[in-house]
């Protein structure tokens, strides 16, 4: 390209305008929250267009002096106008690369390139926006290619064949799992109960001031006052679930899982099997009765930034019969067989630390994997390659110690599966914590 350095190519032409239609965006929906709260928008009309331009324009000069070059060992990106930076990725450093669809380049046909390398932290982290999603997809096979070769991944992750498609969450599925969520359900009851008890008539022969708030149409308003915000906060947790799981794919590569999801803005993501060190089974009350699960997952040496990419970067399927849970289970765990690991409860001590919870709580320990449950109304089940465990711990509050009771933990890479047995006899849970041999003598 024109007054590029040999080798080096820019990002695509449509990049300043989608960096500039996020700022029209942004003060478009600041705009309508405005207006819609009665207020005016708080500036003149005038100045919308301006800001558009000026962000235009700063965009494009950004444009212009941003180029990438993909050589023989590395990926160089070079960015800033008044300090220029250069980024330099060894290939044989690269962990994972997705492609990324924000809304607008959605509707352009554009994509990004998240590209992160080992190390964590924010130089773990390169990004190219926006380009083409054809070559946005033809590079991150190119580079997942010479990345196998250089040793970056394994050989098995950098093959392209056709994924093939395991499992697709349906849009009904979807949305009646997110309103039956436990915290929807309960707030959702919560608040009808206070809007009832709220809204009842006037206590008859009660004078004075309490007569006049427990009037029928003082009642009638307290009930909308107590009913609507809780009704609204329980629409935009179902709303902002819906939209960020729907389309949820789960894809099966030569070397690995990926999934990929988004109603506005797509993202996506890789679950390299090689590196799963936990499994997460989620059921909420209501859930167990329509046989439901979630599944997420502990990814070992991949760091996310942003909020939805760490979902996506940790959920396996946001909703599942159970049927396709054990399908999907056996993807990522090869070998678990749920029904024959052995699973027993807390001792009839621990009734007396947790009356209640104590009878889901269970552990089950084999040579290869480590299972622990727990959780009154949303249950939750954490499963662990024993080879994946980093460390043990042992914990014993002051009612556990005098009942002869400890808690283990089982201590996993940062991810949503963290195993802990509750309430297990204190040599019992001394011989977990050495691994095999005799337990210690009590004391």
């Amino acid at each position: 390209m024109s007054g590029a350095e040999p080798g080096f190519t820019r990002v695509h032409p449509l990049s300043p305008f989608l960096r500039g239609g996020l700022v029209l965006v942004a003060l478009a929906v600041t705009g309508g929250r405005q207006l819609a709260e009665g207020g005016g928008v708080g500036w003149p009309w005038w100045l919308v267009p301006v800001v558009f331009v000026a962000s235009l324009a700063s965009a494009g000069v950004s444009w212009w002096f941003t180029r990438y070059r993909v050589g023989a060992d590395e990926l160089r990106l070079d960015s800033g106008v008044l300090a220029r930076r250069s980024r330099r990725v060894r290939l044989d450093r690269i962990q994972a690369i997705e492609v990324q669809q924000p809304f607008l380049a959605r509707i352009f046909g554009m994509a990004s390139l998240d590209i992160e390398t080992a190390g964590g932290g924010s130089d773990s982290e390169v990004t190219l926006a926006y380009l083409s999603l054809r070559r946005a997809t033809d590079l991150r096979r190119h580079l997942l290619v010479e990345a196998g070769r250089e040793g970056g991944l394994d050989r098995a992750e950098t093959q392209n064949d056709d994924d093939e498609l395991l499992h697709r969450v349906t849009p009904g599925l979807l949305l009646a799992s997110q309103l039956l969520r436990t915290g929807p359900v309960l707030a959702a009851l919560s608040a009808m109960a206070a809007a009832t008890v709220a809204g009842v008539g006037s206590a008859a022969g009660v004078p004075g001031v309490v007569a006049r708030l427990t009037s029928p149409a003082a009642g009638a308003v307290l009930s909308l006052t107590v009913l609507v915000p809780a009704l609204l906060a329980v629409v935009t947790a179902v709303g902002k679930g819906f939209v960020e799981g729907y389309g949820f794919a789960v894809r099966r590569s030569a070397g690995g899982l990926s999934v990929r999801a988004g109603m506005f803005g797509v993202g996506s993501a890789a679950l390299p099997v090689q590196r799963i060190r936990g499994l997460v089974i989620t059921e909420p009350i209501v859930w167990r009765w329509l046989g439901w699960v979630a599944l997420d997952v502990t990814v070992a040496g991949v760091a996310v930034r942003p909020e939805q990419d760490r979902r996506l970067a940790t959920t396996l399927v946001p909703v599942a019969r159970r049927a396709d849970a054990r399908r999907l289970v056996a993807q990522v765990l090869p070998g678990l067989d749920l029904d024959a690991l052995p699973v027993t409860g807390p001792p009839a001590e621990s009734r007396w630390v947790d009356p209640l919870a104590r009878r889901v709580l269970g552990m089950g320990v084999d040579e290869v994997h480590v299972l622990t449950r727990r959780g009154l109304l949303t249950r939750r089940t954490d499963i662990a390659p024993v080879a994946a465990v980093q460390s043990r711990g042992l914990r014993q509050g002051v009612l556990q110690r005098w009942l002869g009771l400890a808690t283990v933990d089982w201590h996993l890479p940062s991810g949503p599966a963290s195993p802990v047995a509750p309430h297990r006899r204190a040599e019992e849970a001394w011989q977990l914590m050495l691994g095999p041999g005799p337990p210690p003598p009590s004391r």
